[in-house]
């Protein structure tokens, strides 16, 4: 008699359950939001409440003239799905397009027999594409804001974020990713509040993103051209090179359990970046700036870790053969400035503190940099002449 009174209050919670889930009403529970925004193409995040089939609706603005986009991968439309990343391709340089997401509930999905349940439509948002011909730019910098979206708002507010072209999150965004979605919660819910459905954001991956049981799964959430955290972004003449600093202790460090290899994964970098500095447009490029992180940082805080150290040793080298002009870091939660040292780093290093953001206007002749904090004082700045 116990179990079978066991066995129906199993089935009246997973009754329930199910109920209360189809009770739900079909929605866009997450995003629109930008990534990976270049010269002739953009990506669309978001994520609706049930399975679907979405695409996202393009015109220029002040035109009536739509495209439809959607994701084919082996011959098969993504479907059936609820998180999405849609690139629109074939996009003008220098242009305004409107868009908007179409996704129509998938309620039955058999082999010979797709039912179809309600059809939405987001509001319409706006984007602009990146131009060949930028020399002035601007952009803004969070980092190591622990899933505090109170102070990430903070932040925000004292920066023009509608004067910068994108905005870089430099790394432990979220303190551990432990739950499915928590990137949503953390930070990505927030950003599109401010900013994000209009304006592109560039994730650089922080140690803390390293952790946890969901943390194989963060590139559902942000972009990675090319499948890497490690990239290069060029906006006009600029170079904005990313790289993926992994965990700040060695590899072998107990807390790892023998999961992580951190260490050949910056060696692969290295050889990446090596190959890349080559190429004529990081050779042309009249600004190069750096974000990481960890930085390649030779004294302090960083020295109790061994393998901060050894990104001090393999990275600094190669920044200084690449001439770089400037690398933006996190991680310490301290402000911390390294200018311009012969005999170690031959450009400056800023790492920005936990309380701070970083606002950076690009020209010609320049480079500015400054930072702000939660009272909205500025408590840093740069500028460095080109």
């Amino acid at each position: 008699m116990k179990d079978l009174i066991l066995t129906l209050s199993a089935l009246l919670v997973i009754t329930s359950t199910a109920l209360g889930q189809e009770a739900e009403p079909f929605a866009i529970n997450h995003g629109p939001y930008l990534q990976n925004l270049e010269e002739q193409a953009v990506s669309v995040y978001f994520s609706t409440s049930h399975n679907a089939f979405s695409q996202v609706e393009v015109r220029e603005s002040g035109s009536d003239v739509t495209t439809l986009h959607y994701n084919t991968i082996n011959g098969l439309k993504q479907a059936n799905n609820t998180k999405n990343q849609i690139r629109i391709r074939g996009l003008k340089p220098d242009t305004e397009y409107d868009y908007r997401i179409v996704t129509r509930q998938i309620t039955l999905f058999e082999p010979y027999n797709v039912v179809y349940g309600d059809t939405i439509c987001s509001e319409w948002e706006q984007f602009r594409t990146l131009s060949p011909e930028m020399k002035s730019w601007k952009f803004a910098m969070f980092n190591d804001i622990h899933n505090k979206n109170d102070k990430l708002r903070t932040l925000a507010s004292h920066l023009p974020l509608d004067e910068a072209t994108m905005v870089f999150c430099v790394g432990d965004m979220m303190s551990y990713f432990h739950k499915p979605d928590l990137p949503y919660e953390a930070f990505i819910d927030t950003l599109v509040e401010l900013f994000a459905r209009n304006k592109p954001f560039v994730t650089v991956r922080g140690n803390h993103e390293t952790r946890g049981e969901y943390a194989r799964t963060f590139g559902d959430y942000v972009e990675r051209p090319d499948g890497k955290y490690y990239h290069i972004y060029y906006v006009g003449d600029t170079a904005l090179v990313l790289f993926d600093t992994g965990e700040d202790k060695r590899d072998n460090a107990p807390v790892y359990a023998g999961l992580v290899d951190f260490e050949s994964y910056r060696r692969e970098q290295l050889e990446w970046f090596r190959e890349e500095m080559q190429k004529p447009q990081f050779r042309n490029a009249r600004h190069r700036i750096v974000l990481m992180h960890i930085a390649p940082h030779k004294d302090g805080d960083l020295s109790k870790h061994q393998s901060s150290l050894d990104i001090n040793e393999m990275f600094t080298p190669l920044f200084n053969q690449a001439k770089v002009d400037l690398v933006l870091s996190g991680h310490l939660h301290k402000q911390l400035y390294e200018p311009v040292n012969p005999d170690h780093n031959h450009y400056p290093i800023y790492i920005n503190d936990h309380n701070s953001a970083v606002w950076v206007e690009i020209s010609e002749s320049s480079i500015r940099v400054e930072g702000y904090n939660l009272a909205g004082e500025r408590n840093f700045e740069l500028e460095i002449a080109k």
